[in-house]
């Protein structure tokens, strides 16, 4: 079993981090087993997120990178996209955990965060995609709360699109 009892520090990107963020990025997806499960943010996503509301981070400790996150605001076409009327959402994607951190509980810490933050934000909620047969995820979302409201084609696959109320 792994320590789940480690440190963990948040370093938050600024824009002239965004090449460390994508590069990262590849990093974990070149090294998952099941690719098509995730989509990789763009430069232009990061971008956005840091020079908005939202958050680009990194889960750190002893100085190692250990994951990703982005929390985003006021991104009306991925809410189309997602099939979410209500505009008042943090979108939460570009969660990706390296391997050798995985089965540590940093996906349900990032989720504790997206929720700390979209209260302080004063959204309704938060949405993102899971894709069906990403289990591990899917579970977390679920014990965080999270309710899955459809599933919809995007990415050339199919996701579930998952929901929690934070009002």
């Amino acid at each position: 079993m792994k320590n789940k009892n480690i440190d963990v520090d948040v370093k938050l990107l600024k824009r002239n981090e965004v090449e460390e963020a994508l590069r990262f990025q590849q990093g974990v997806f070149d090294d998952m087993a099941c690719q098509e499960w995730f989509h990789l943010m763009t430069r232009d996503e990061f971008t956005r997120a840091i020079e908005g509301r939202g958050k680009v981070g990194f889960l750190m400790s002893g100085g190692k990178k250990m994951g990703i996150f982005t929390f985003a605001y006021d991104e009306d076409d991925y809410l189309k996209e997602y099939e979410v009327d209500n505009k008042n959402m943090m979108i939460l994607h570009g969660v990706m955990v390296k391997k050798e951190y995985r089965g540590m509980g940093l996906q349900r810490r990032i989720l504790q965060m997206a929720k700390e933050d979209a209260k302080r934000n004063k959204t309704d909620g938060i949405v993102a995609t899971v894709h069906p047969d990403n289990v591990y995820s899917l579970r977390n979302f679920l014990v965080e709360g999270f309710k899955i409201i459809k599933r919809i084609r995007i990415h050339n696959d199919n996701r579930y699109v998952v929901h929690l109320s934070v009002v």
